[in-house]
């Protein structure tokens, strides 16, 4: 596995597969005991931790872009018994470190899943009612008549 290769010396850990690779060879993702930052590595072996927002207790990178850019989600570290972990997105750079993203009204958690070239984020995911409901109002309101929705297994809770 190309991850694999990409273990520097130093690293006491082990790196897990990347979550991704950019075309110029940065990678992005976490330690094998996931129990704290996630990182940013390139094919040279630079290993950086891309850091935690204040108040969370873990940051999953999950897309990497041609500058190193990386974008993915960190979880908050206390939650309710019985309710759903809150998961909010980020975006990183080497200049200002990792930044929490802003969420759309009414939408209480997310992820970044991938930045293009640009900086841009062509997906962000919602995993509640609201980041289910908005995407297809918002197409109903554009005069879109036709969508469909292609999810996960059955055995994962869908909105």
């Amino acid at each position: 596995m190309y991850g694999v290769d990409l273990i520097p010396p130093n690293v006491p850990r082990r790196l897990r597969a990347p979550e991704d690779i950019s075309p110029n060879g940065w990678c992005c993702g976490t330690l094998d005991d996931d129990l704290s930052e996630g990182w940013r590595w390139s094919a040279g072996g630079t290993l950086v931790g891309v850091g935690i927002l204040p108040n969370f207790d873990r940051s999953w990178p999950r897309g990497v872009n041609s500058q190193g850019q990386v974008v993915g989600f960190c979880r908050q570290a206390f939650r309710r018994p019985g309710s759903p972990w809150q998961e909010f997105p980020f975006f990183w750079d080497e200049l200002g470190g990792i930044q929490q993203l802003p969420l759309p009204v009414g939408v209480n958690y997310g992820w970044a899943s991938a930045i293009n070239d640009n900086g841009e984020l062509p997906w962000v995911s919602f995993d509640d009612g609201a980041g289910g409901r908005l995407p297809p109002e918002h197409l109903l309101s554009t005069g879109r008549r036709r969508l469909a929705f292609v999810g996960a297994r059955e055995e994962v809770r869908q909105v």
